[in-house]
């Protein structure tokens, strides 16, 4: 038996399952950042082990969808789109009866961006429809500036640049007041690449540069590093 098993079976005995869950969950939030892969292997243990001691399908169906979400981060981190999509659409599936509009709205959000992802455009605009739907009437500014981009993003991918700044412009007059400097990120490097589309390349040099900033300070790496992809394309 492993140290999480033993860890988990122990709390469960002493009635501090939620405390321990918690402290879970945190670790693997750090790893979603440092090392994905141990991301995964957290949460699939502790999928499979909540679902074990389940005695009906309500009990513990919230934190299954919450380690359910976190895994599908993680899976998405290190490229596996296809397995994050099962994942958050499980977690979907648990919380979509019983749950608030806003937790129903975050996973709508995720599998969305990874059919966009996937080019499966067409069912990623109606679930990100759906999902802006809920943001606006839950007044959910953040969330909404998220469906915004992502949107945005795909009329860019296909060849409406012009449709997909409309959007685009929207989530980045949101994110400003709401978003997180990262969320802000996201939007203006998908601002540089409508630019670059539409010919406007001192813009989208502009909107380059400045994306590449917020992920450097909010020490995004990767998604810097993608910014000045970006920026390469245009010159």
């Amino acid at each position: 038996m492993d140290t999480l098993q033993t860890r988990l079976i122990s709390s469960y005995n002493e009635n501090k399952l939620p405390q321990e869950l918690d402290q879970i969950q945190a670790l693997a939030n750090q790893y979603l950042k440092t090392n994905p892969k141990n991301a995964i292997i957290i949460t699939e243990k502790t999928i499979t082990w909540l679902a074990s001691i389940r005695t009906n399908k309500d009990e513990y169906a919230q934190e299954l969808s919450d380690f359910l979400l976190l895994q599908g981060d993680a899976y998405c981190s290190v490229g596996n789109d296809q397995q994050g999509l099962e994942s958050y659409q499980l977690s979907l599936n648990l919380i979509e009866k019983t749950r608030p509009l806003v937790e129903i709205a975050r996973r709508l959000n995720k599998i969305g961006a990874v059919q966009a992802h996937q080019k499966n455009y067409s069912k990623a605009l109606q679930i990100l429809f759906r999902t802006l739907d809920i943001a606006q009437k839950i007044k959910d500014k953040s969330l909404e500036g998220q469906v915004l981009n992502h949107i945005g993003y795909i009329y860019v991918d296909l060849s409406e640049p012009m449709k997909g700044l409309s959007y685009l412009q929207q989530s980045y007059d949101i994110l400003e007041g709401f978003g997180s400097g990262e969320e802000i990120g996201v939007t203006v490097n998908s601002l540089c690449v409508a630019y670059s589309k539409l010919g406007k390349y001192e813009k989208a040099l502009a909107y380059g540069q400045k994306a590449a900033a917020y992920f450097q300070n909010n020490e995004v790496f990767q998604m810097a590093a993608d910014a000045w992809t970006n920026i390469g394309r245009v010159y």
